[in-house]
């Protein structure tokens, strides 16, 4: 199947975060900025993962933010300028089908053009 324009231009980036309020300042920073359109925050995710050779397992906070696919660099920098982790989670996905005007709306809160 062919993928649309659309289909390659939006990202959501995914970062865990060890409280909400760190996550809610950057988030608040990156949409004034307007490198992304949306955030969302989601809370009481508990993560289990290895470190330093031992089993983890810790309660954190999701942020998923909603942005164009040219704005993950500078993106990715201001997270890991500000991060707690050594080594935070900074993931991204392709967004594929999805309202029109969703997208539309997107588009029209970042500040590049995609």
């Amino acid at each position: 199947m062919k993928k649309t324009k659309r289909e390659k231009q939006f990202i959501q980036i995914h970062v865990t975060f060890p409280s909400k309020v760190i996550a809610m300042s950057l988030a608040r920073s990156l949409v004034k900025e307007g490198l992304v359109a949306c955030a969302q925050i989601s809370e009481g995710i508990t993560s289990i993962y290895k470190w330093d050779r031992r089993i983890e397992e810790e309660t954190e906070v999701l942020l998923a933010l909603k942005t164009a696919k040219v704005n993950y660099k500078l993106i990715e920098e201001k997270i890991i300028s500000c991060h707690p982790y050594d080594t935070p989670e900074v993931i991204s996905f392709k967004l594929g089908d999805g309202s029109q005007r969703y997208y539309d709306w997107l588009e029209n809160q970042l500040r590049v053009e995609v």
